[in-house]
């Protein structure tokens, strides 16, 4: 038996001599397996060729294949697969990243009968050997989603290193695929057909010169393209309700896929991003800077100056603690919070994966988790330093641990619920959903149980905290409820929710009908809480997308469900099915336009950043940091990067809040009324014209009041970098 080794090679220079002597030696030397190595230079432009033709003067065994333009990993295996002489056909990379003993376990396989052999990197016995951690992500969720697809066993159908007999080949070509979604493409063509295909565990080795070939970004709508082909071609002989049902769930998980890839390249490209990433992430980061120095985290807001602080301190415990712990400069608080926040998101997506796989099995785990990531709410919230995420988190990991109905399971549940709640007071509606659910199912010790340890904790952490460590925890915290009622903010933020991601609401709904049809009426009742309590809680003023978290967990809940139901109820009520799969692809299709439009948007934030042309922004920016931060020279800004490091000589921290106040009477701004007519700030430094009248009703400026008072006594002396900066007016 000859095998037919072929090796596609572009700009592998550093590496082709080593790959081709190890293949000789260890196949036919070390193990006597006749074989011929067919080398494809695609089109290199280091001298790869001449490597080639070096060792071929040592082993007469290699033979040279010359490709032009254009270069691409399927043209050249095409090509090679064109000079195939031997009786099996092995695909092996130039990087040297396979391992030639896996090549005997393919030809051992062939000769006991076996069609193909399959290589997977993923089962027990493989061996990994630096395999990125991204890029193995990216690889176990477009394997998962093609297993579902094609209902088979073979978890690694994207490695290129498999074994065919040259016969299964020709039968099944001619192929079309240019790049390396043609691994997939031979894959699918041969799992379609009956032949006898083996699955054996392989190593892989990460190479150690030369670069990678493979653009995952570039490769994802190929890889698209060639499963919905092979798709199509498997199901050309079956019913149009099955054709329909499987191009309906191929596209909720095309969808799914892309949107969860493109918020993780958000998030790469946003976490060490040097300024804020979403609006008042600066007042956050200084929250945890008083933690970190010890300074107080509840000051008295309402005498100057006017650091304000409504958030419960769990959180702000955590950022503050880990930097006071490494040392971190203010800079660093902002990668640990930002790292603290997306990992918090991970963790629920992995608590809601582990809680569907429990109740309706694998499929229908990674359904919901694959779609818990990526929702228009988790941009800027599930990022940034702010305690929403991580409330978030602990308060659905406590509510799910109390829905098992167990002593060990509710009392770390009840543990998380109080932990959600002492780091943002509105995840109290996790606790409030926990609780109306075991009411329903008549569980009321549970539920006694769960009120009174909840309230009596609650009540001890608050009175300990305010009768030590911080005198004024208890009114700061009580002022949340101050913040006035908005129809018109509710219907903004709604409004923004069905826009950007319309399947949160629509797919919970789904999902209550379900459950009440089912008679659940537990988690009917739970869900409809959490429900009902985020599209109450937006009707705050200033309500965004981040009081609609919770619906990330009705949605997914709900999808893990309803896929259960559908693949056992499809051959009773397909037309049902179908339109249900049809609906969510529509709702998907706006917030995977969102997900990778800010995708986009933070790759052009960063590369700009860290470009040249930023290059002023940044020193005006280093400039007026060392102004603020000068003893002996005092600054108002209602920048909220400026005043962070300003750090306790700030007159507020939180624009948007203490112009609130001041509106609502709640702060008399006595002290900086007069030091702006007397001109005691040597610079205003604003984000915004003091002089305009779009100023006047900005949100994030000063409050009109002090606006006047300014005009009357400053004037502008600069404008850079988004700021305008003011001195007091000569006086006569």
């Amino acid at each position: 038996m000859l095998v037919s080794i072929i090796v596609p090679a572009r700009n592998e220079a550093q590496s082709i001599a080593g790959c081709l002597q190890r293949l000789g030696r260890i196949v036919r030397d070390e193990h006597g397996v006749s074989c011929e190595i067919i080398v494809i230079d695609d089109a290199s432009t280091d001298g790869t060729a001449e490597v080639v033709r070096a060792e071929m003067q040592r082993d007469p065994a290699i033979r040279l294949v010359t490709k032009t333009a254009p270069s691409g990993f399927g043209r050249a295996v095409r090509a090679g697969l064109d000079h195939v002489t031997g009786d099996v056909v092995v695909i092996s990379m130039a990087d040297a990243s396979d391992d030639p003993e896996d090549i005997v376990q393919y030809v051992r396989k062939i000769e006991e009968g076996y069609d193909c052999v399959f290589g997977s990197r993923f089962v027990p016995g493989a061996r990994l050997v630096h395999y990125p951690t991204g890029k193995r992500v990216l690889n176990r969720i477009a394997n998962r989603a093609i297993q579902l697809l094609f209902w088979t066993s073979f978890n690694d159908l994207t490695n290129a290193f498999k074994a065919y007999r040259t016969q299964v080949i020709r039968e099944c070509g001619p192929f079309s695929a240019n790049d390396f979604d043609l691994t997939v493409e031979i894959a699918l063509r041969v799992t379609t057909r009956r032949y006898r295909i083996a699955q054996v565990p392989v190593g892989w080795t990460e190479r150690t010169a030369g670069r990678s070939k493979l653009k995952l970004l570039q490769m994802i709508p190929r890889y698209l393209a060639v499963v919905a082909f092979s798709l199509a071609y498997r199901l050309r002989d079956s019913r149009w309700v099955s054709f329909a049902f499987r191009v309906c769930v191929a596209a909720v998980i095309a969808l799914a896929t892309a949107r969860a890839v493109a918020y993780l390249f958000y998030v790469i490209w946003y976490v060490s991003f040097p300024l804020e990433v979403h609006a008042l992430e600066a007042v956050m980061v200084h929250h945890a800077w008083r933690v970190q120095t010890g300074s107080p985290l509840y000051p008295a807001w309402d005498s100057y100056p006017h650091v304000t602080n409504f958030f419960a301190p769990m959180y702000f415990w955590i950022v503050g603690g880990v930097g006071r712990a490494t040392g971190a400069s203010i800079s660093n608080l902002f990668t640990i919070g930002r790292s603290v926040t997306f990992l918090s998101t991970l963790i629920a997506t992995g608590c809601l994966g582990w809680y569907l796989r429990k109740r309706h099995g694998t499929q229908a785990a990674f359904v919901g988790a694959l779609l818990s990531l990526g929702t228009a709410p988790l941009y800027g919230f599930s990022l940034m330093t702010r305690p929403d995420a991580t409330a978030d988190t602990a308060g659905l990991a406590g509510f799910l641990l109390t829905t098992l109905g167990t002593r060990k399971a509710t009392i770390p549940g009840g543990a998380l619920l109080i932990v959600a709640v002492l780091t943002k007071q509105t995840a109290a509606i996790y606790l409030l959903a926990a609780i109306v659910k075991c009411l329903v199912e008549r569980q009321h010790r549970r539920a006694l149980w769960l009120t009174a340890s909840s309230a009596l904790v609650l009540a001890l952490v608050t009175l300990v905290l305010t009768a030590s460590y911080a005198p004024f925890f208890l009114s700061s915290i009580l002022q949340e409820r101050r913040t006035p009622l908005s129809s018109a903010e509710w219907i903004r933020a709604t409004g923004r929710l069905v826009e950007l991601s319309p399947e949160m609401l629509i797919i919970s709904l789904a999902g209550l009908a379900w459950w009440l049809r089912q008679h659940e009426r537990g988690m009917f009742a739970a869900m409809a809480t959490l429900l009902v309590g985020s599209l109450l809680t937006a009707f705050k003023v200033g309500a965004d997308l981040n009081y609609f978290l919770p619906l990330r967990a009705t949605s997914v809940l709900a999808v893990g469900t309803l896929w259960a139901a559908a693949h056992r109820s499809f051959r009773q009520h397909p037309g049902w099915v179908i339109a249900g799969t049809a609906g969510a692809v529509i709702v998907l299709i706006p917030s995977t336009l969102q997900a990778i439009g800010a995708a986009r948007q933070a790759r052009a934030l960063s590369s700009y950043i860290y470009s040249p042309a930023a290059a002023p922004v940044l020193e005006t920016y280093a400039a007026l940091i060392r102004l603020v931060q000068t003893p002996n020279i005092r600054v108002l800004t209602d920048s909220t990067m400026l005043a962070l490091y300003q750090k306790e000589r700030a007159a507020f921290t939180d624009p948007w809040l203490f112009r609130l106040l001041v509106t609502t009477g709640r702060i008399q701004p006595r002290q900086m009324e007069q030091w702006l007519e007397s001109g005691s700030y040597d610079f205003v430094v604003l984000t915004g014209d003091l002089n305009s009248r779009q100023y006047e009703d900005y949100d994030f400026g000063l409050p009109l009041q002090l606006v006047l008072k300014a005009r009357t006594r400053y004037q502008q002396v600069s404008h850079a970098a988004g700021f305008f900066i003011y001195r007091p007016r000569p006086t006569s």
